[in-house]
């Protein structure tokens, strides 16, 4: 990707913590890969969804994937995201809402769903994710945090 797009690839933004995204109480490799990976991360985010994600993916990421995340990193205080039933919009909702509290790009996240059960139903695969994801755990550690329920959670970050 190309462009002036900080998260994805153009202008390069200098992280001046990298470590601030890790959980304080991990251990830090000496040759620095798992900063190195985050800072790489924080800086492309359609990398790391193809990366941190990739069990979620059944073949490539089709092109407006790259599209649908754009937009959601965009800093558009609202948008959406119109594709055809089974593009794995709620899919990448539900990853974008993943890396926005581990790299603390907000504090909070409400998921709106047709239903309650809905709703749940998405944080449930959250959840999943944050508890089984090896990539995320080798790089965030792990982010169960003291509220763990059906329908509110609170990470270890």
């Amino acid at each position: 990707m190309t462009g002036d797009n900080k998260i994805f690839g153009g202008e390069e933004e200098v992280i001046s913590e990298p470590k601030k995204y890790i959980d304080s109480a991990m251990e830090y490799d000496s040759d620095g890969k798992r900063l190195a990976l985050l800072d790489k991360f924080y800086k492309d985010r359609y990398l790391a969804h193809d990366f941190l994600f990739e069990s979620r993916r059944k073949s490539k990421s089709p092109e407006f994937h790259s599209d649908i995340l754009k937009l959601f990193y965009s800093g558009e205080r609202f948008c959406l995201a119109e594709a055809f039933r089974g593009a794995a919009k709620s899919t990448l909702v539900e990853e974008n809402a993943i890396l926005a509290m581990l790299f603390k790009d907000s504090e909070f996240a409400i998921i709106i769903g047709n239903s309650y059960e809905r709703a749940c139903e998405r944080l449930a695969a959250i959840k999943h994710e944050l508890e089984s994801n090896e990539a995320l755990i080798e790089l965030f550690g792990s982010q169960v945090g003291p509220t763990w329920s059906a329908d509110v959670i609170v990470l270890a970050n």
